[in-house]
């Protein structure tokens, strides 16, 4: 499996663990229960150090949705069990994660959106 795959399967594993059937790496149906997780969009930076080693970065972003601004603390406490879930997956590796909540006015209900944008640091094996 390429490293990139393997990260995403790794970080879909941990949601998974955490948040069951809550977690898609698609978007859901309508009327799927809030909250939930989904896998978003996935990059990756090829950092070459040696004549014969590539290194490099994968990013991948989850995206978390609430319908209850009331519970914002639940959003954000899904965020941090995922943040430190990732931290003790890969170390220091796994350490560079940046956090985001915002409004989301396109529905009649405002959602809350929480976005967790993680950076993987890839080693060749």
């Amino acid at each position: 499996m390429n490293p990139e795959q393997q990260i995403f399967t790794d970080i879909r594993r941990i949601c998974k663990t955490l948040y069951g059937n809550s977690v898609y790496d698609y978007n859901p149906p309508e009327g799927t229960a809030y909250p939930f997780v989904r896998i978003g969009e996935q990059f990756k930076q090829n950092r070459r150090l040696h004549k014969n080693d590539l290194n490099g970065d994968t990013q991948l972003t989850l995206h978390f949705w609430h319908d209850n601004a009331r519970q914002r603390g639940t959003l954000t406490s899904m965020m941090h069990g995922v943040e430190t879930a990732l931290i003790n997956e890969y170390g220091v590796r796994g350490e560079d994660i940046n956090t985001r909540v915002i409004d989301d006015n396109t529905t009649s209900v405002t959602l809350l959106h929480g976005i967790l944008e993680i950076n993987i640091k890839r080693y060749k094996n």
